[in-house]
């Protein structure tokens, strides 16, 4: 029988190897074929990409299916009006960083929300129970019983050197990293805190060559981050893109943000651009310079 996510998360905080003696906790543990990233790992809790300077910003009454990460894609559809939004990562945590992010903004004005995302770092995280105090009304039952484990191994530690250990298992950013977000401004914030509450958002817990499988929905617009460049998987990657075309409606969008140029995915194989067209005919490509990489536009004809 799979460990639940409260039993990983006890393992994981004792050793992020996770596979010690519990056989439970061993055999929840994947590996992306495609990026390497495990189910267990530390979280991006801020997006690390310009997503503000290439997010669709008409999002009204479009379907959207994104990476979950630390839910900036997700309030970035919600802030362009979508309201139905389903996510994916493979990472197990990472859902209940976005869950809590989306609380927040449903909870506090945009002064509080910049003040408390301040927890949200490694060196502040041990401090998470005074947001989850204000927010825990606004959790599922079960985000509610993954913070309160959580919280309950930051009250057992014996120092500050044990629970900025547990902090830096978890995240990776030591600052909220604002330069990608579009709604770190008290305008765009207002607006988002209006949409958030009429969003519909699902979270799967799966790697992105898993999903064809688990799709049965059309999708408008599709984020997946920089995933692919990751990769670097020429054929893979174009796979993944054609199974997508079939969960995209017409004119529906894929979004795949390469963070440096010269490393863009397509180049690793042996084909140019023109013949990489002729692979995808159900698509137009379009390619965006965009903060010194490049933002890839699959449009399903």
């Amino acid at each position: 029988m799979a460990a639940n996510d409260v039993e990983i998360l006890k393992e994981y905080i004792k050793d992020e190897t996770v596979h010690l003696n519990n056989n439970s906790v061993q055999s929840s543990v994947k590996i992306s074929s495609l990026t390497n990233f495990l189910s267990v790992q530390e979280i991006w809790q801020w997006t690390n990409e310009p997503l503000g300077s290439y997010y669709d910003k008409d999002c009204v009454n479009k379907s959207v299916l994104t990476v979950t990460s630390g839910g900036d894609h997700i309030l970035h559809s919600a802030l362009a009006g979508a309201t139905n939004i389903t996510s994916f990562d493979i990472n197990l945590f990472s859902k209940y960083i976005a869950s809590l992010k989306v609380a927040m903004i449903k909870k506090y004005d945009f002064y509080d929300f910049r003040i408390k995302s301040l927890i949200l770092t490694t060196y502040e995280f041990h401090k998470v129970n005074l947001i989850l105090q204000d927010i825990s009304s606004l959790l599922s039952s079960k985000e509610q019983e993954f913070w309160t484990a959580l919280v309950k191994a930051y009250e057992e530690c014996d120092s500050a050197y044990e629970k900025n250990n547990i902090s830096l298992k978890l995240l990776t950013n030591g600052k909220v990293d604002i330069d990608g977000l579009d709604y770190y401004n008290p305008r765009k914030y207002d607006q988002l805190q209006s949409n958030i509450g009429n969003c519909k958002i699902s979270y799967m817990d799966c790697a992105l060559e898993e999903i064809d499988e688990k799709l049965a929905d059309k999708y408008d617009l599709v984020y997946l981050s920089n995933i692919l460049g990751r990769s670097k998987k020429f054929n893979e990657n174009l796979f993944i893109l054609n199974s997508l075309g079939n969960h995209l409606n017409i004119n529906g969008t894929i979004y795949d943000y390469v963070m440096m140029n010269r490393y863009g995915w397509h180049r690793q194989g042996e084909l140019d651009m023109e013949a990489m067209k002729l692979q995808m005919p159900d698509f137009n490509i379009e390619i965006t310079p965009c903060n010194g990489g490049e933002v890839y536009k699959y449009i399903k004809k």
